[in-house]
Protein backbone atom coordinates (compact mmCIF):
# COMPACT_ATOMS: atom_id res chain seq x y z
CA UNK A 1 0.00 0.00 0.00
CA UNK A 2 1.22 3.53 -0.82
CA UNK A 3 2.19 5.65 2.29
CA UNK A 4 0.55 9.24 2.08
CA UNK A 5 2.37 12.30 2.02
CA UNK A 6 1.76 14.98 5.33
CA UNK A 7 -0.26 17.54 3.60
CA UNK A 8 1.25 20.76 2.80
CA UNK A 9 1.06 23.70 4.86
CA UNK A 10 1.89 26.83 2.23
CA UNK A 11 -0.11 29.45 1.30
CA UNK A 12 -1.36 28.82 -2.25
CA UNK A 13 -3.39 30.54 -5.16
CA UNK A 14 -4.88 29.56 -8.59
CA UNK A 15 -2.41 28.70 -11.44
CA UNK A 16 -4.98 31.22 -13.88
CA UNK A 17 -5.00 33.99 -11.17
CA UNK A 18 -1.03 33.99 -11.48
CA UNK A 19 -1.48 33.62 -15.55
CA UNK A 20 -4.03 36.37 -15.31
CA UNK A 21 -1.55 38.95 -13.72
CA UNK A 22 0.94 38.71 -16.72
CA UNK A 23 1.48 42.17 -18.08
CA UNK A 24 0.63 43.46 -21.65
CA UNK A 25 4.32 42.39 -22.38
CA UNK A 26 3.78 38.76 -21.74
CA UNK A 27 1.35 37.88 -24.27
CA UNK A 28 2.96 35.92 -26.38
CA UNK A 29 3.47 33.43 -22.82
CA UNK A 30 -0.11 34.71 -22.04
CA UNK A 31 -1.04 32.82 -25.01
CA UNK A 32 0.88 30.21 -24.76
CA UNK A 33 -0.21 28.92 -21.51
CA UNK A 34 -3.52 29.53 -22.26
CA UNK A 35 -3.61 27.41 -25.52
CA UNK A 36 -2.03 23.99 -23.05
CA UNK A 37 -4.86 24.91 -20.06
CA UNK A 38 -7.46 24.74 -22.98
CA UNK A 39 -5.67 21.55 -23.93
CA UNK A 40 -5.94 19.77 -20.65
CA UNK A 41 -9.41 21.26 -20.06
CA UNK A 42 -10.40 19.85 -22.78
CA UNK A 43 -8.64 15.91 -22.37
CA UNK A 44 -9.87 15.83 -19.04
CA UNK A 45 -13.65 17.11 -19.28
CA UNK A 46 -13.65 13.95 -22.23
CA UNK A 47 -12.06 11.94 -19.86
CA UNK A 48 -13.47 12.71 -16.11
CA UNK A 49 -11.34 15.01 -14.09
CA UNK A 50 -10.49 12.58 -11.77
CA UNK A 51 -9.56 9.59 -14.35
CA UNK A 52 -7.51 12.00 -16.17
CA UNK A 53 -5.36 12.89 -13.46
CA UNK A 54 -5.01 9.39 -11.51
CA UNK A 55 -3.63 8.10 -15.19
CA UNK A 56 -1.20 10.62 -15.19
CA UNK A 57 -0.52 11.24 -11.47
CA UNK A 58 -1.30 8.02 -9.69
CA UNK A 59 -3.08 7.71 -7.18
CA UNK A 60 -4.13 11.14 -4.93
CA UNK A 61 -2.26 11.98 -1.98
CA UNK A 62 -5.63 12.71 0.07
CA UNK A 63 -9.57 13.61 -0.25
CA UNK A 64 -10.74 17.05 0.51
CA UNK A 65 -14.26 17.34 1.51
CA UNK A 66 -16.61 20.39 1.31
CA UNK A 67 -19.30 20.78 -0.28
CA UNK A 68 -18.20 18.40 -3.46
CA UNK A 69 -15.45 15.50 -2.59
CA UNK A 70 -11.74 16.33 -4.56
CA UNK A 71 -9.27 13.90 -5.09
CA UNK A 72 -5.85 16.24 -4.45
CA UNK A 73 -2.64 15.56 -5.38
CA UNK A 74 0.21 17.37 -3.73
CA UNK A 75 4.12 18.57 -4.35
CA UNK A 76 6.13 20.82 -2.34
CA UNK A 77 4.85 23.85 -5.30
CA UNK A 78 1.58 23.16 -6.54
CA UNK A 79 -1.75 21.29 -5.85
CA UNK A 80 -4.32 19.96 -8.10
CA UNK A 81 -7.73 19.18 -6.80
CA UNK A 82 -10.25 17.17 -9.03
CA UNK A 83 -14.09 16.45 -9.46
CA UNK A 84 -16.01 14.59 -11.96
CA UNK A 85 -18.53 17.37 -11.72
CA UNK A 86 -16.75 20.69 -10.53
CA UNK A 87 -13.78 19.84 -12.53
CA UNK A 88 -10.35 20.95 -11.74
CA UNK A 89 -8.29 23.42 -9.93
CA UNK A 90 -4.31 23.75 -10.07
CA UNK A 91 -2.64 25.66 -7.51
CA UNK A 92 0.54 26.77 -7.04
CA UNK A 93 2.62 27.92 -3.98
CA UNK A 94 2.06 31.98 -3.78
CA UNK A 95 5.61 32.67 -3.51
CA UNK A 96 6.69 30.95 -6.51
CA UNK A 97 8.38 33.41 -9.32
CA UNK A 98 6.64 33.79 -12.79
CA UNK A 99 9.26 31.47 -13.99
CA UNK A 100 8.82 28.81 -11.29
CA UNK A 101 5.05 28.91 -11.51
CA UNK A 102 5.03 28.48 -14.94
CA UNK A 103 7.61 25.55 -14.55
CA UNK A 104 5.49 24.08 -12.12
Amino acid sequence: MRRKRARQTWESEAFINRVFKLSVDDQPRYKEIQTQLARMHSASSSEGSVPFHKERLGDQDYTWVGEFRFWVWETPDWRVYANNHKGTCFEIREDLTDEQAFAA
